[in-house]
């Protein structure tokens, strides 16, 4: 269920990438967050063609998580580490993250409904929580979206 999110993030970015091809199929497979985010944070310079600018940063990322999960695993074995503390690593990306997309949105409605869902979902459904804070947000975001529609016609 924790990864059902990347059908999201693929669904924002079916048009930006292009006809359905292998390489379609492969970019919405490669989706990570930190892709979603650099995709929707950046402007491709006009020089560029934006789908294989976008199909790079998906491979390369994608590649670098494998290669450095085999090297890890790999390297787990001879080395010892103390990995007190590196949950604090994970926090700050999205952190950043967040701040970034902030920057670049510039509206404050997404993240304050993200935030409230987050927090109803952490009271009450904390052994679901991830689970509950998507869709109480992707139902607030779509009902906000269907009365503006309304509201405007």
């Amino acid at each position: 269920l924790l990864n059902s999110r990347h059908m999201f993030y693929g669904i924002a970015f079916l048009e930006s990438f292009g006809n359905w091809n292998l390489r379609k199929l492969y970019m919405i497979f490669g989706l990570t967050d930190e892709t979603y985010a650099l995709m929707t944070s950046i402007d491709v310079p006009k020089v560029f063609n934006q789908k294989r600018y976008f199909f790079f940063i998906t491979l390369f990322a994608q590649s670098y998580w494998v290669i450095g999960c085999t090297i890890g695993a790999l390297s787990s074995e001879i080395l010892s580490f103390n990995t007190d503390g590196m949950e604090f690593a994970a926090t700050a990306l999205f952190v950043v993250l967040l701040i970034e997309q902030w920057m670049m949105v510039k509206r404050l409605l997404p993240f304050i409904i993200g935030f409230i869902a987050s927090f109803i979902a952490l009271m009450f459904f904390i052994d679901h929580m991830l689970l509950v804070a998507i869709i109480i947000s992707i139902c607030s975001i779509l009902l906000f979206r269907l009365v503006n529609k309304t509201h405007y016609e």
